[in-house]
Formats: C-alpha cells, structure tokens, sequence
C-alpha cells in the first residue's frame, strides 16, 4: 500500500501552570492512502493534541509530519494554505464550528469561495450547497436554516458536506461521534464509511471507544499517555 502520510518520531509538550506535560512522546506511524484508520485512547492521551500536529493547529516541538513527502510542519503561508484543502478535520464541537449567523447554504460553500472557486453568486452557492447535502442525506429544506435550527446529527452531517466540497484526501474526525446518542452516532459512521468507499478518501478516526474502532477500522492505533501502546490491523474488516 502507499503511504500518504508519515509521522516521524513527533514530539509535544505543554506547560500546566508548574507542570511540563508530555502530550506527544516520540510518535512514529504510517497511514496509507485509502484506509479506516483509528487512533483510540483515553481522554488526555494525546491523540486530539496529534491530530492538532498533523493540520497544524499546534506546532510540534519536534519531529516530522510528511504527507506524500513533504513535512507539513514546515509549511507556511500559501503553502500551508493549500495543504489544508487536502487534509479536512472534523470537531466534536459543532456548534463551535459553525457561525451562528450563517445559513447553510453559505457554510457549506463558504471553502470554495475562500479559495476561489466559485464566486460570491447567491445561485452558485445555492447549488453546491444542494449537491453536498444530498451526499450526506439531508434535502433541500436544510439550505436556510441556522445551526441553532438543527440536531446535533444534522450539523455534523452539515460539517462533512463543507469538508467534501474541497476534494480532501484525508479526513480526519477527531472525537466527531462522540456527543450523539447511539442511534444518531450509527448512522454518522454509516454515511462516513459510505463516503469513505465513494470517494477512496484516508479516514483518521479518533474516539475513546475501543470495541467501536474495532468493528469499523482497518487499523487501530492505541495511544495511552502521550505514546502508542499498540497498532493492530483489523482482521474483522
């Protein structure tokens, strides 16, 4: 398999009001282009922190991140920028992620208008924003609605159709099913592995459930403590 994104020997620290904490300990793994790949752990492990390294929302103290060869921790300005259209995050947070102000129309196409697209055009954001919701299983009805409008489940599915509309070739969900109830939760890694199949996208999915990663993973990845305990390949999938 190809690999497509590297981490080398990734290192973090953060300063807890006298405390270092170790977030990231001396982390090596590789990700292949096209897997389910999970990164599972408790709470304070590190892996949120890792994901944060990997889209350089937090700068590593040490280390590489190489994505087809290039180390994105090194990147600035437009490069940086361009990078991010290729690697897409998903928050637990919904409503954090999505501006309150905006319908659902503009914070789907909100990505193409920033990198230039498609232009500011009432229409042309209406369209796209009606091609993606039809990827993620919500009709028309959703385009003027505001976050506050919707369930947990419905903007998570809003998030990932903004996500999409860049092309990723990764997609990380950090912790992204984890404040849905059971049912909802379900059916959101239902639509995930079905996109995941549809658009041969690199899943990076980061939970606290063990026996969850499990049934849906090619790999898993066990962090405890700032390192990786364990990698295994799922022989169930």
């Amino acid at each position: 398999m190809e690999k497509i994104i590297s981490i080398k020997e990734v290192n973090k620290t953060f300063q807890e009001q006298k405390n270092i904490v170790r977030a990231c300990k001396n982390i090596s793994f590789d990700i292949y282009r096209g897997e389910f790949i999970s990164v599972v752990g408790e709470s304070g492990c590190g892996k949120s922190t890792l994901m944060k390294i990997i889209t350089k929302l937090e700068d590593k103290n040490s280390g590489e991140v190489l994505y087809d060869g290039i180390d994105l921790t090194q990147l600035k300005g437009e490069r940086l920028r361009k990078s991010r259209q290729k690697i897409q995050m998903l928050f637990q947070d919904t409503t954090a992620t999505l501006n309150p102000k905006m319908r659902v129309y503009d914070i789907i196409s909100e990505p193409l208008i920033n990198f230039k697209i498609i232009n500011k055009n009432k229409r042309d954001k209406k369209e796209v924003a009606l091609k993606y919701l039809d990827k993620v299983g919500l009709d028309e009805s959703f385009l003027n609605r505001y976050s506050k409008e919707m369930s947990g489940g419905q903007r998570q599915r809003v998030c990932l159709a903004r996500a999409l509309t860049l092309n990723p070739e990764v997609l990380i969900l950090d912790e992204a099913t984890s404040a849905l109830d059971i049912l909802t939760r379900d059916r959101i890694i239902k639509l995930i592995r079905k996109i995941h199949k549809e658009n041969k996208l690199t899943i990076i999915f980061v939970c606290h459930d063990l026996e969850l990663v499990s049934a849906i993973s090619d790999r898993v990845v066990v962090m405890n403590k700032g390192e990786v305990v364990s990698i295994a390949k799922n022989l169930n999938t």
